[in-house]
C-alpha cells in the first residue's frame, strides 16, 4: 500500500476522532468529515443541512437577512501511529489551523439557505504545504410551506485522513449529497420522498471509488405529542469501478423501521432499523444481505450526567478491494459531566466494531480480486476510546485536551498481520467562533 509519507494535514474526525462522543466537537474539515459520522440512509426529514454551524446567538456578522459566523481552530497534535502501520509505525507531532465560515440566508424558520466552507492547513511542515490542505464546502436549504416541507443538502470534501477499516492514510475527493420532500396527509400522518447521493474518488488506485444513489418512500405517524414512527421502502444502486465494466455494479432494495421521540423530559430515542438485499447484476456474484440501521439513546442522570449509546450497521463496497462487500456493525456508548462548573466538561466514549468481508470465485477469477488480504469470510474487529476535557472560557472561544486509542485485529492467518495496528493520539485545541 501506498504510504503518504509527506501528509501532516490533520482529519480530526477521521480515523479516531469519530470516537469523541458527546463532547464539543470542532468545525474544521476533520470533526464532520468521519469515516462512519452519519448514516447517510436516515437523514431526519426536515434536515436541511448546516444549522450547526450558527452560533444559535447575536454573535457574528448580520448584514440584511444574512446571519455569518467566522471561526479558527488551532491544534496541536501527537500521534503514535501516523499510518496506521503494523510493522513500522510513524510518530509524528504536528500542528495545524483551521479556518472557516458558516452563513445562513433568511431569518424565517420556514425558508431558509446554509453554507459552510472550512479547510485544515498544517503550519508545522514545509515539505509541501500545497499537499497537505484538506477542504470541504456544503451547501443547503429548507422550506416549509401549507403541507409542504422540503430540504437538500450538497457536500464536496477533499482530504487526507487516517482510514480505520483500510487501515492506512488515504487521499480523495468525495461528492455527497440528501433531498427529501414531505407533505402531510392529516394532523398526524405524512408521506415523503428522500434521496441520497454518495461517490467517494480515491487519489490511490489500489483503492477502489464508487457512486451510490438512493430514493426511498416515507409513510410517518405521530403516534404521540414528541413521538413520530414511520416505515420506509428503499431502492438504490451501486456502481462500482472495477477493470472489467459494470463487473461489481449491483441494485439494492431496502425496507425499514423508524422512529423520533422524545421519551420523557431526560430521555430520547432516534433512528432507525432496516433490512437490505444487494443484488449483483453479474449473476456469478453471490447477493449480500443483512441488517442495516442506526440507533441513539441519549439522556441525562442525576442532573449533570449526559449519556448516549448509539448502535450502526452498514452495507457498502468494499473500498480496499473491487468486487467485494463489507458489512460494518458499530456499537459506541458515550458520557460526559461538568467538572466543579457549568464551563468544563469531562467526556468519555467507547467503540466495538466488527467489519465482514464477502467476495466470490467470480471475482477473482475475472481479475477483480487481487489483495490477498481480502477474502470471503474474512472479519476485522476493532475497538477504541476517547478521554476529553473541554473548557468554555467565554463566549465563542474554548479549548480542551484530547486523547483517543484504536486497535485493529483480523481473523486471517496468524502469520500475516499487515492489518492488525493500534495507534493512539493526543490533541490540544484552541477554537474561536464569532
Amino acid at each position: 500500500m501506498m504510504r503518504f509519507k509527506s501528509i501532516t494535514t490533520i482529519v480530526l474526525g477521521g480515523c479516531l476522532g469519530f470516537l469523541s462522543g458527546v463532547h464539543a466537537q470542532t468545525k474544521g474539515v476533520g470533526s464532520v468529515g468521519g469515516s462512519y459520522a452519519q448514516d447517510r440512509y436516515a437523514r431526519p426529514a426536515n434536515e436541511a443541512g448546516g444549522d450547526d454551524i450558527l452560533g444559535g446567538d447575536r454573535r457574528g456578522f448580520h448584514p440584511g437577512s444574512w446571519e455569518i459566523h467566522p471561526r479558527v481552530g488551532f491544534y496541536a497534535i501527537q500521534e503514535d501511529n501516523l499510518f496506521l502501520s503494523s510493522e513500522t509505525p510513524t510518530e509524528e507531532t504536528y500542528m495545524v489551523l483551521s479556518p472557516g465560515i458558516g452563513a445562513r440566508y433568511g431569518k424565517n424558520e420556514k425558508r431558509y439557505l446554509t453554507m459552510d466552507v472550512a479547510t485544515d492547513i498544517s503550519i508545522s511542515n514545509e515539505e509541501d504545504p500545497e499537499d497537505m490542505n484538506n477542504v470541504q464546502v456544503s451547501l443547503g436549504g429548507y422550506a416549509h410551506e401549507g403541507k409542504s416541507s422540503m430540504y437538500g443538502r450538497y457536500t464536496y470534501r477533499y482530504l487526507r485522513s487516517g482510514d480505520i477499516i483500510v487501515g492506512n492514510r488515504i487521499s480523495k475527493k468525495e461528492h455527497s449529497a440528501s433531498a427529501g420532500y414531505d407533505r402531510k396527509i392529516s394532523r398526524k400522518t405524512s408521506w415523503g420522498v428522500h434521496g441520497n447521493y454518495l461517490s467517494p474518488d480515491y487519489e490511490e488506485e489500489s483503492y477502489t471509488d464508487y457512486e451510490d444513489g438512493n430514493v426511498g418512500l416515507r409513510f410517518s405517524w405521530q403516534a404521540f405529542d414528541k413521538t413520530t414512527l414511520y416505515t420506509q421502502g428503499t431502492y438504490g444502486r451501486v456502481k462500482v469501478d472495477t477493470i472489467e465494466d459494470e463487473f461489481a455494479d449491483a441494485e439494492y432494495v431496502e425496507g425499514s423501521i423508524g422512529m423520533a421521540s422524545t421519551l420523557s423530559q431526560r430521555w430520547s430515542l432516534n433512528g432507525r432499523v432496516g433490512y437490505q438485499e444487494r443484488m449483483y447484476e453479474n449473476e456469478d456474484l453471490q447477493n449480500v444481505e443483512g441488517y442495516t440501521g442506526n440507533m441513539v439513546l441519549s439522556g441525562h442522570v442525576f442532573d449533570y450526567w449526559n449519556v448516549s449509546l448509539g448502535a450502526w450497521s452498514l452495507i457498502q463496497p468494499a473500498v480496499n478491494e473491487a468486487g467485494a462487500t463489507m458489512v460494518e456493525k458499530r456499537i459506541q456508548p458515550a458520557i460526559s459531566r461538568r467538572i466543579f462548573v457549568d464551563q468544563v466538561v469531562g467526556s468519555a466514549s467507547m467503540v466495538w466494531g466488527q467489519v465482514d468481508y464477502s467476495t466470490s470465485n467470480a471475482a477473482e477469477e475475472a481479475g477483480e480480486i487481487s489483495n490477498v488480504l481480502v477474502y470471503d469470510g474474512r472479519q476485522d474487529d476493532y475497538w477504541g476510546y476517547t478521554l476529553a476535557v473541554d473548557w468554555a472560557v467565554s463566549d465563542g472561544l474554548s479549548t480542551g485536551l484530547e486523547y483517543s486509542y484504536i486497535e485493529n485485529k483480523w481473523n486471517g492467518p496468524e502469520d500475516i498481520e499487515t492489518t492488525n495496528y493500534e495507534a493512539g493520539r493526543w490533541i490540544f485545541r484552541v477554537e474561536y467562533v464569532y
